[in-house]
């Protein structure tokens, strides 16, 4: 019954400012946020995945779509794989 939180860092090697448009995560139970939609070429950023385990258990894949500006890859998915162990009593 844990929220799980993963973070991803990632740079713009693009010549252009890099528009983050949205987040789409394949399930209710995760979220995405980002913490700069806008990243200037050679910048950084950072994504925040949270997935909620509760009622869940065993091996679950999931992802979450990235839509930006790039000209070669509008869409970008991440995969997430997570094991959910139930606690032992």
């Amino acid at each position: 019954g844990t929220i799980v939180t993963g973070k991803l860092k990632f740079t713009n090697s693009g010549k252009d400012v890099l528009r983050i448009d949205r987040l789409e995560p394949s399930a209710e139970y995760i979220t995405a946020t980002i913490d700069n939609s806008v990243v200037s070429p050679g910048a950084f950023g950072k994504l925040s995945i949270r997935f909620n385990t509760s009622n869940r258990t065993g091996k679950i894949t999931r992802t979450v779509a990235v839509y930006s500006n790039d000209p070669r890859t509008p869409r970008e998915i991440i995969t997430i794989f997570i094991n959910i162990v139930p606690k032992e009593k």
